[in-house]
């Protein structure tokens, strides 16, 4: 029965992952209230959600890649896996992201019962220098400027985002704030870039394999165990902080740390009872996750893990052929249109306000040539100043 549930949240990962805005927090939240209606076994519920989340999280790799691409003029300013979409390796990112999620999984299965004792140990060191580990974090930040023009507006921007963010996430009303926050810096400014610049997707090479250095990887599980134990720091700031030599590097890394925090979210969830991720938070809401729970839920997440690559190795040919014969334009004009009604559906008319103002601050950043990771001063200003 369990491996049943375990293909059918493959399947639906598949799905809603290929499929642009569909945030993976709001598929969790409808799959636990139809998985109550159906009076499901916590077990069940447990290892469906997390087949669902691997598999969505491994998929979501296609579009994120290969949609909101702008022109080679804004390179500088736009994601590692973009750059190589312009120089048509979009596969051999996708295949280094997806690579890299397998290896971290399995390693971090491996490594299970020594980040069990790392996390207790890490939690009960960091928990009284919170603040000062924040304000490093955003010196990195600003740091990886690439001159001093740019990191001046990189502070500006930075300190923007960051009173964004502390007005944003103080309103008591507004249904989760960082869906038009994070649509408007990272989402709707790239898009509207790329419709200005009449730019399509170029022709893309044969990629059937990629070769992925297993210290990015490690290196991934070490930035996705501080943020297991820190409170408010999200993988996007972890990763806005990275040094790397070249894209590939910055692709592995963030493959890495975005695997490693889901996963090291289930062994916080049972080692400290602290809850770093929103599926894992949902489920925790539900179910209690004891150890045998977290074993549970690791093993399904490896195996989700090695079946969704098989099934992305058959099928990227097939969707990146595809994507490459549609009009580029109306596809993102679909996109930009889908963000707008996921935000106004989620988060009405002052989610909106917010979504308008986000975007306006993203595309500041691409004119002014500052890296898009300064945007993540929305999280870390409002937790130095609370």
């Amino acid at each position: 029965m369990l491996i049943l549930t375990v293909l059918i949240g493959v399947i639906i990962g598949t799905a809603t992952g290929l499929l642009p805005g569909v945030h993976i927090n709001t598929l969790t939240m409808l799959m636990l209230i139809l998985a109550e209606r159906l009076n499901t076994n916590p077990i069940n519920k447990l290892v469906l959600i997390i087949s669902i989340a691997t598999t969505h999280m491994l998929f979501d790799t296609v579009p994120s890649t290969l949609l909101g691409v702008p022109s080679e003029e804004t390179a500088l300013v736009i994601l590692p896996n973009h750059r190589l979409v312009l120089k048509g390796q979009g596969l051999k990112a996708i295949n280094k992201t997806a690579t890299t999620m397998l290896i971290t999984t399995i390693l971090v299965f491996t490594l299970l019962p020594f980040e069990f004792k790392l996390i207790k140990l890490l939690f009960h060191i960091a928990e009284n220098h919170i603040k000062f580990l924040l304000i490093m974090i955003s010196l990195l930040v600003v740091a990886n400027s690439k001159d001093k023009n740019s990191m001046f507006w990189s502070v500006i921007t930075f300190l923007m985002s960051g009173i964004i963010g502390k007005i944003v996430l103080d309103l008591p009303f507004i249904k989760d704030p960082l869906l038009p926050m994070f649509s408007g810096f990272f989402g709707a400014s790239i898009i509207l870039q790329s419709l200005m610049t009449e730019n399509r997707i170029p022709p893309q090479s044969s990629q059937s394999f990629t070769d992925v250095k297993i210290i990015n990887a490690l290196q991934g599980i070490l930035y996705g165990t501080a943020t297991a134990i820190l409170p408010g720091v999200s993988t996007s700031q972890i990763i806005s902080t990275m040094k790397n030599k070249s894209n590939e590097d910055f692709i592995e890394k963030s493959a890495g740390t975005n695997t490693a925090n889901f996963l090291l979210a289930i062994v916080s969830a049972y080692a400290i009872k602290k809850y770093r991720n929103g599926v894992i938070a949902m489920i925790s809401s539900q179910t209690v996750i004891t150890p045998k729970m977290g074993l549970i839920a690791m093993l399904t997440a490896l195996i989700s893990m090695s079946l969704g690559l098989i099934l992305l190795l058959k099928l990227e040919r097939i969707i990146v052929d595809f994507v490459q014969t549609i009009n580029y334009k109306a596809l993102n004009i679909i996109i930009l249109l889908t963000l707008i009604c996921l935000v106004a559906l989620n988060s009405g008319g002052l989610g909106m306000l917010i979504f308008v103002t986000t975007t306006a601050v993203g595309t500041l950043t691409q004119k002014l040539n500052v890296r898009k990771s300064v945007c993540m001063g929305s999280l870390i200003l409002p937790q130095l100043i609370r």
